[in-house]
């Protein structure tokens, strides 16, 4: 009887020191989060305003100037990034615009009316 109830207290003692690291593992993998067909941790522009099918292009560099992106009308974009903001470049009639995308946040172009969008900046930090 003895070795069964050392056994069972090396258990538990062996389940309580490792507790802590099962915890720090969720959590570590519960950041990196994709979103639909948009991997960690990138921002992807889509084709169309549901953010449905393949990207139409992904980035993931920050820079300190917006990136090119092709035009096109409609558009979407996922920010899958959990600290970094994206500013999004746009024109609409002839001028042009900026607009923020949150981390882990979604921007569809219905919602400005019918922009073009030509460029997008990663930003370190999560203010818009």
């Amino acid at each position: 009887m003895k070795n069964v109830n050392k056994r069972a207290v090396g258990a538990v003692v062996a389940g309580v020191l490792l507790a802590p690291l099962a915890v720090i593992g969720a959590a570590q993998s519960a950041s990196a989060t994709s979103y639909g067909s948009c991997p960690y941790p990138y921002v992807c522009i889509y084709s169309n305003n549901t953010t449905s099918g393949s990207p139409a292009a992904a980035y993931k560099d920050q820079t300190g100037y917006f990136q090119y992106v092709s035009p096109r009308t409609p558009f979407s974009v996922i920010n899958t990034r959990n600290q970094d903001s994206v500013e999004i470049q746009y024109t609409a009639n002839g001028n042009s615009f900026t607009t923020c995308v949150s981390p882990n946040a979604q921007m569809y172009s219905s919602t400005i009316g019918s922009p073009t969008i030509t460029g997008l900046r990663i930003d370190v930090g999560d203010s818009c």
